[in-house]
């Protein structure tokens, strides 16, 4: 709106350091989560849906 933002939101080089540190370290051990064996609720109200099953 041509303002300035009442409170400009800058990460700092250490956050920026440490957000990226866990993002990886997260990443990196998505391999090692279990295999879901059943579907989720979610999964299941999305296959029902024939918005979803059209496309």
């Amino acid at each position: 709106m041509g303002l300035a933002d009442a409170y400009p939101f800058v990460l700092s080089k250490p956050v920026r350091t440490k957000l990226n540190f866990i993002h990886h370290a997260i990443h990196n051990k998505l391999h090692l989560l279990p295999v879901l064996q059943e579907k989720t609720t979610i999964e299941k109200i999305i296959e029902k849906s024939p918005v979803v099953n059209e496309a």
